[in-house]
C-alpha cells in the first residue's frame, strides 16, 4: 500500500478521532508518534503495558504481513463489558477479548481490570489484534479469509497450547473438524467450537509456513492488494490451490494430532487406577480358583484310574 493511502486510511483517523464518540468522558490518552491509546485513569498501568507490547512486536508483525509504513495503532481499552459492546456495536461474542474495527481503523480491547485475564493473555491479545490491524492496512479485509487472518494472528501472538492440540485430536475422532471456509463464521460459534476454529487456523498457517516459508504470508497479502482473489493469490504464491492445500493439511494433522486426545483422560486417570487394581486382583483370584479347581478334578480322575 502506498504511503499516501496509509496516511489517509490509518494515520488521519488517529488525528481527527471524534471525542464525542466515547461513551464516557473520563478518558486519558497515551500518544507517541502515530500510536494512540485511550483508556480510563485506573487502567494507566495496563495502557503502559499495551504500549510496550505494541512497540516490542510492531516490527516483527509488520514484516510478517508486509506492512512498510510508520508504526501505527489506534487502541481503546474499554472499562466494562457494556462499554466494549458499545464500541464494537454489539457484534462480538462474549468470549472475545478484543476486536479490530476496520471501518473506524481502531482496536478495541477489554480491560483486565474487569475481565481478570492474566498479563500473558493480554499480551497475546494485543499482538493478535495488532496483526489484524496491519493485515487490514496491506490488503482489503474482506478479501482475506478468516482462517488465514486468524491463523496469522494466532501464529504471531504465540497462541498455542497443549489444549489446542487436544481439541484438534478430539475433533478428529469425533469427526467434527471444521472446514477452513466455515471458520469465516467463527464469531457465531460457541466458545468451545471457536477454540477449535482458532486452533485449526493456527495449525493451517503453521503447515503453510512449513511447506513454504514465512514470506508466503506477505506475498499472498501483496497479491490481494492487487485485487486478486484469494484463490488466485494463494495458488500463485504456493503453487497449490487452496482446496488441495486443505486436503493435504487435513491428512497431516490427522497423523500428527491423532493421539493427543488421550491426554484428556489424564484428569480422570487417578480415579481409574484404584478400580484397575481391584479388577486385576479379582482377575488373578478367579484365575487361581479355576486352576485349583482343575487340579482337584485331575486328582480325582487319577484316583479313579
Amino acid at each position: 500500500m502506498s504511503t499516501a493511502l496509509i496516511y489517509f486510511y490509518y494515520v488521519l483517523p488517529l488525528l481527527i478521532l471524534p471525542q464525542e464518540a466515547n461513551p464516557v468522558s473520563d478518558w486519558k490518552v497515551l500518544n507517541e508518534g502515530f500510536i494512540r491509546i485511550q483508556y480510563h485513569a485506573y487502567d494507566t498501568d495496563i495502557a503502559d503495558l499495551v504500549f510496550l507490547v505494541i512497540k516490542k512486536n510492531f516490527d516483527r508483525t509488520a514484516e510478517m504481513v508486509g506492512y512498510g509504513g510508520p508504526a501505527i495503532a489506534n487502541i481503546i481499552i474499554s472499562g466494562s463489558e457494556d462499554e466494549f459492546n458499545q464500541f464494537t456495536g454489539n457484534r462480538m461474542p462474549t468470549w472475545s477479548q478484543g476486536s479490530t474495527d476496520y471501518e473506524n481503523s481502531r482496536i478495541v480491547l477489554k480491560s483486565p481490570s474487569f475481565t481478570g485475564v492474566r498479563e500473558s493473555e493480554l499480551r497475546r491479545t494485543v499482538v493478535h489484534e495488532l496483526t489484524h490491524f496491519l493485515i487490514g492496512a496491506v490488503a482489503p479485509p474482506s478479501s482475506v479469509p478468516r482462517w488465514f487472518n486468524e491463523g496469522t494472528a494466532m501464529y504471531l501472538g504465540g497462541e498455542e497450547s497443549f489444549r489446542s492440540k487436544i481439541n484438534i485430536s478430539t475433533a478428529i475422532y469425533t469427526k467434527s473438524l471444521i472446514q477452513l471456509n466455515e471458520i469465516q463464521y467463527v464469531m457465531t460459534f460457541s466458545g468451545d467450537r471457536a477454540n477449535l476454529a482458532y486452533a485449526e487456523s493456527r495449525a493451517a498457517i503453521e503447515y503453510l509456513i512449513e511447506i513454504t516459508d514465512e514470506k508466503s504470508i506477505r506475498f499472498i497479502l501483496a497479491e490481494l492488494y492487487l485485487n486478486k482473489s484469494f484463490d488466485s493469490a494463494f495458488t500463485d504464491v504456493t503453487g497449490m490451490e487452496p482446496i488441495d492445500f486443505e486436503i493435504e493439511f487435513r491428512t497431516v494433522i490427522r497423523q500428527r494430532y491423532r493421539f493427543y486426545f488421550l491426554a484428556a483422560a489424564g484428569d480422570y486417570i487417578w480415579f481409574l487406577i484404584p478400580g484397575l487394581f481391584i479388577l486385576a486382583y479379582l482377575a488373578v483370584k478367579i484365575r487361581n480358583m479355576q486352576t485349583i479347581r482343575r487340579w482337584k478334578i485331575e486328582e480325582e480322575q487319577d484316583e479313579f484310574e
